[in-house]
């Protein structure tokens, strides 16, 4: 999945590129890679995976 901003409520198993806010809420549940600028998690969201940040001046690829 690609896109400007995120919110997950549910589940998501796989890639995740937001190219500025990916936001994770308490009844989340990542399994996968993401690659973000801003990254929010709420208390009990639930990732597992790999996680690569970048300044949002920078190319998302």
């Amino acid at each position: 999945m690609a896109c400007i901003n995120a919110e997950i409520v549910g589940q998501v198993d796989g890639k995740i590129q937001a190219s500025e806010i990916l936001t994770l809420r308490a009844t989340a549940v990542v399994q996968g890679e993401i690659k973000i600028s801003t990254l929010i998690v709420e208390p009990n969201a639930l990732f597992n995976g790999t996680c690569e940040m970048f300044r949002k001046d920078a190319s998302a690829e």
